[in-house]
């Protein structure tokens, strides 16, 4: 579980990384593009209003993303009690140590 946790940590982060690039190399492209000043604010205003719409997509799809893998983990985890309730009601492992047990004292 910690390994999906860092796995979307990681995507996380490298998305993040990936959309202030974007930001960046727009603000860059746009300020050295031949425009005049008021063409260049509204170049970039528009670059951020795109960047911005970007954002929300992904923040959708990450939102998505995790609660799919919190319903997977919690499906796991009551799998997973389920099996431990049937191991530990089981008559025959509650006396199958003490009766191993015994009969390995009963032979030395």
């Amino acid at each position: 579980m910690s390994e999906t946790r860092e796995e979307n940590g990681s995507i996380g982060t490298s998305l993040v990384i990936f959309l202030l690039g974007v930001a960046v190399g727009a603000t860059v492209a746009i300020l050295y593009a031949p425009a005049a000043g008021a063409e260049t604010r509204a170049q970039i205003a528009d670059k951020a209003g795109q960047l911005k719409e970007k954002a929300v997509e992904l923040k959708g799809q990450v939102v998505e993303k995790a609660s799919e893998i919190k319903t997977q983990v919690a499906q796991k985890a009551t799998e997973l009690r389920e099996k431990a309730s049937d191991l530990i009601s089981r008559p025959e492992t509650r006396t199958a140590a003490p009766a191993a047990a015994a009969e390995s004292s009963d032979s030395v």
